[in-house]
């Protein structure tokens, strides 16, 4: 699925916090400067995939070093599998776990957010992939992004890994 700068615009000006009945946004470092970011949105109606996803980028407390209109538009999205996700939902655990094992670690005793986010009514997934550079929104590091719809709720998983 292309993206173009159009769709950044119209969302810009878009309050999707009114068609939602639940948003739910954490956000950890986890060690090394890397971090996890899940969203989660109860729509009152139907938004589709390529809307959450930005209406979630232009709200990043991530501090990006590049503006979404900069790298956006050099993504697409692919479909990709449950099985997938899943795998990536426990690169997040691993991630979280490490960290507070981690002499000094500021993570402490947060609960794991995704802990009960399950696939098995999986309506459709995707994979945010670079199509050329710049396709990340951070200088260092990769950045994985996946949305995904479950039942009838929306889901965003970022793991950026700076090391």
């Amino acid at each position: 699925m292309k993206i173009e700068i159009e769709q950044i615009a119209r969302n810009e000006s878009m309050n999707y916090s009114y068609l939602a009945l639940a948003i739910t946004d954490s956000f950890s470092i986890t060690w090394l400067c890397s971090h996890f970011r899940i969203v989660s949105m109860k729509p009152c109606k139907e938004i589709n995939a390529l809307d959450f996803l930005i209406w979630v980028l232009l709200r990043d407390p991530t501090n990006p070093q590049f503006e979404l209109r900069d790298w956006l538009p050099n993504c697409e999205l692919k479909d990709v599998e449950a099985q997938e996700i899943i795998t990536y939902i426990e690169h997040a655990k691993s991630d979280l776990i490490e960290g507070k094992s981690e002499p000094g670690s500021e993570i402490g005793d947060v609960d794991f957010p995704l802990s009960g986010v399950v696939t098995n009514n999986l309506k459709w997934a995707f994979s945010l992939k670079g199509k050329q550079k710049p396709c990340n929104k951070h200088s260092a590091g990769p950045t994985y992004i996946h949305i995904w719809k479950n039942g009838d709720n929306l889901y965003y998983l970022e793991i950026h890994n700076e090391s």
